[in-house]
């Protein structure tokens, strides 16, 4: 049953090479080439996508999350770059409806939880993770751009508490991000 398991997986890594081979170039521009394969920046983080799967930069299998997340991406990159660089909110995706609740209660409630009053050490943490000032002249305390794979932003905004409202996080995805991974993708991103 193993050796039917790895021989299909192996399978579908071909496969996922074929699609691969055919989006080549526009991935090649953000993505260096090495022999038999690619190597995917995952917030900074190489990781090589070739025939024999998924490795971190020790050579180590990456957790499960990471390498499905890398694997939708490589399935789902599409052959014309998408050009709507709109900001939205994870909500705004109609896809994500059966989602929301548990993307809100486990990211955006969760950050503001754990890091209300912690102003500094989110900004050290979103610092220690890539993020950078995105530019943007909204009135947020926090606001940090993320890339966390190629042509997959993401921003966090987030406001600490006060004397009258309670710590607020959100998180923003360009509108186009639904064309590089799935719903579920994006969550485990964010």
């Amino acid at each position: 049953m193993r050796e039917d398991k790895s021989a299909s997986e192996a399978e579908r890594i071909h496969e996922v090479r074929a699609i691969f081979d055919s989006r080549r170039k526009l991935m090649g521009k953000s993505s260096p080439i090495f022999e038999g394969g690619l190597i995917l920046p995952f917030f900074g983080q190489p990781y090589r996508s070739s025939a024999k799967g998924i490795m971190d930069a020790s050579g180590e299998e990456p957790v499960h999350s990471v390498k499905v997340v890398l694997c939708r991406y490589l399935l789902l990159y599409p052959l014309v770059e998408p050009q709507n660089r709109e900001w939205v909110s994870y909500k705004d995706f109609k896809e994500a409806a059966p989602f929301v609740d548990g993307f809100q209660k486990n990211t955006e409630r969760a950050i503001a939880r754990n890091f209300s009053g912690k102003l500094e050490v989110l900004t050290k943490a979103c610092l220690g993770l890539g993020g950078r000032d995105p530019g943007f002249d909204w009135n947020y305390q926090l606001k940090m751009r993320f890339e966390a794979l190629p042509q997959i932003p993401l921003v966090l905004l987030f406001n600490d508490q006060d004397e009258e409202f309670p710590a607020h996080c959100l998180i923003l995805f360009e509108r186009r991000a639904f064309q590089y991974l799935d719903m579920e993708c994006l969550a485990i991103v964010a």
